[in-house]
C-alpha cells in the first residue's frame, strides 16, 4: 500500500519502527552524475543508457575526409605536371640603363651656386653705398638698379638649388645667400623700391 506523504523511491516505514540495513536500498556513492554521463531523473530513477539509434555527429569525421581528399589530388596534381625543373624560354633581354632614382643635377647646383655668387658679390659690392647716410640721385638710382639685380640672381639661383635639392636630396648652404637677399630687401625698401 502507498502512503499519501511517502517519498518516491523509499520504502514504506512504521512510525518509530527503523527499517534494518538490509531493507534499505543501496544508494549509489555521492555522485551527481551516474557513469552514464545524463543526470538523473527528477524521480529518482535510473536514466537508462542513450539508444543505438540516436544520430552521431559525423562533422568532425566529413570535414576530415575532405581536406585529406583536396591534398591527395593537389599532390596527384603536381607529380603529374613533371614537379621537375622546367626549361626557361629566354625573354629578349632588356636594356639596361641608369637606375631611375640617381638624377645628375651638377649642373644645376653649379649654375644655381653661380648665380647666388654674383648676386652676393654685387651687394657686397654695394656696402658702401649702403653705409652713407646720404646719397646722391645718381647713387641712389645706382644702387637701386644693383640691389635689384643682385636680388633676383640671389632668388632665381636659390631656385635652381632648391630644384636640385628635389630632385637628387643634395643639399647646399644658402644661409649666407638668404642672408644677403634679406639685406637688400631691406635697404630697398628704406629706398623707396
Amino acid at each position: 500500500m502507498t502512503h499519501p506523504h511517502r517519498r518516491p523511491g523509499k520504502p514504506a516505514t512504521a512510525r518509530g519502527v527503523v527499517p534494518s540495513r538490509a531493507a534499505v536500498p543501496a544508494r549509489p556513492a555521492t555522485r551527481s552524475v551516474p557513469k552514464g554521463g545524463h543526470p538523473r531523473p527528477a524521480t529518482g530513477r535510473v536514466a537508462p543508457p542513450p539508444s543505438r539509434t540516436q544520430a552521431k555527429n559525423n562533422t568532425p569525421l566529413l570535414i576530415g575526409g575532405a581536406v585529406g581528399a583536396v591534398v591527395l589530388l593537389g599532390l596527384v596534381g603536381f607529380a603529374m605536371s613533371g614537379g621537375g625543373e622546367k626549361k626557361r624560354t629566354s625573354a629578349p633581354a632588356e636594356k639596361i640603363t641608369a637606375p631611375k632614382g640617381v638624377v645628375d643635377v651638377s649642373a644645376l647646383g653649379r649654375d644655381g651656386t653661380r648665380m647666388c655668387d654674383e648676386g652676393l658679390r654685387i651687394i657686397k659690392g654695394s656696402e658702401g653705398l649702403m653705409s652713407k647716410q646720404t646719397l646722391s640721385p645718381s647713387e641712389k638710382g645706382k644702387l637701386k638698379g644693383d640691389l635689384q639685380e643682385a636680388k633676383k640672381l640671389i632668388m632665381d639661383g636659390m631656385a635652381k638649388l632648391s630644384e636640385a635639392n628635389e630632385k637628387s636630396g643634395q643639399t647646399y648652404d644658402t644661409s649666407q645667400y638668404g642672408s644677403a637677399a634679406k639685406l637688400a630687401r631691406m635697404k630697398l625698401g628704406e629706398l623707396g623700391n
